[in-house]
């Protein structure tokens, strides 16, 4: 089984995996997180840089924050942030993809270097001028069909074993 997600679903899926791990249940075979949402402090360089940005600016991302997060101390609980997770030993071979041009950029580079660093497999993939949401687009944006064929052939990769 692998996990993917963009997103908030890559949000789900780096969680589940980081839960599974920790409770010594059984880890994905891989995940692939695109362009997904890590760290609920906002302060990143592509934070400040594309805080408005059309598909997400800050006030978008900080409201749907607000509808399932309480509170700051929510915000950096690991289950809402997974990259403040303290331990990330033992997770699944990880494919992340990220958007050039997408506030969550950062969170996504961050989150790779701190998984190799942990000893996982890792592919880290920008896609420099693209934006957030830039694979679900595919019939207007030519890198989008091209990202998901690439995705089609990690987890072809990672799940034939």
């Amino acid at each position: 089984v692998g996990l993917a997600g963009d997103s908030a679903g890559g949000n789900l899926s780096a969680v589940v995996s980081q839960l599974s791990a920790r409770a010594g249940d059984v880890v994905p075979a891989c995940q692939v997180l695109i362009y997904p949402a890590l760290d609920c402090g906002l302060d990143t360089s592509s934070h400040r840089e594309l805080e408005d940005a059309h598909v997400i600016p800050r006030d978008r991302i900080l409201w749907y924050m607000t509808q399932y997060l309480r509170d700051e101390a929510d915000r950096r609980d690991p289950r809402a942030a997974p990259l403040l997770s303290s331990d990330l030993a033992g997770q699944p071979a990880t494919l992340i993809i990220t958007a050039g041009f997408d506030p969550l950029r950062d969170e996504g580079l961050a989150y790779a270097e701190r998984l190799r660093n942990a000893g996982v497999d890792v592919t880290y993939r920008e896609y420099p001028g693209q934006i957030h949401a830039f694979v679900s687009l595919t019939k207007a944006i030519p890198q989008g069909l091209a990202c998901t064929w690439e995705i089609g052939d990690y987890l072809r990769e990672r799940l034939a074993t």
